[in-house]
């Protein structure tokens, strides 16, 4: 399979790419999480372990230092440009002013903290 670490952002869902993460060799374990390198291009990715229920993100990491931790705010990005904001409606949490997210009546961080990551 070819290398395409270039074409991919730096959080991507696992499941849209799942034939190339799963061809890249494991060079580390952890905590529902491998970390696996690119034979081609060396890129090393932070790959979770797949979970009912929950979906599964590819990182790009810069080194080996610290690749288990799950950037969050990386996550809620990646939520908030795969749904895009409500311009006129915001969320519904009591006290928070940040527009709600499409589809949905909160805004990303108390979307994010309910769980949901898509």
């Amino acid at each position: 399979m070819s290398c395409l670490c270039a074409n991919l952002a730096n959080i991507v869902k696992t499941e849209n790419h799942f034939a190339f993460f799963e061809s890249l060799p494991i060079l580390e374990i952890g905590n529902w999480v491998k970390l696996r390198q690119c034979s081609s291009c060396s890129q090393l990715w932070s790959i979770d372990e797949w979970d009912k229920g929950n979906i599964s993100f590819a990182r790009k990491c810069l080194n080996r230092t610290n690749w288990e931790e799950i950037d969050i705010e990386a996550q809620k990005l990646y939520l908030l440009q795969s749904r895009g904001i409500q311009e006129t409606v915001t969320c519904m949490q009591a006290g928070c002013h940040k527009p709600a997210l499409k589809g949905v009546v909160f805004c990303v961080d108390h979307l994010y903290n309910m769980g949901w990551r898509e």
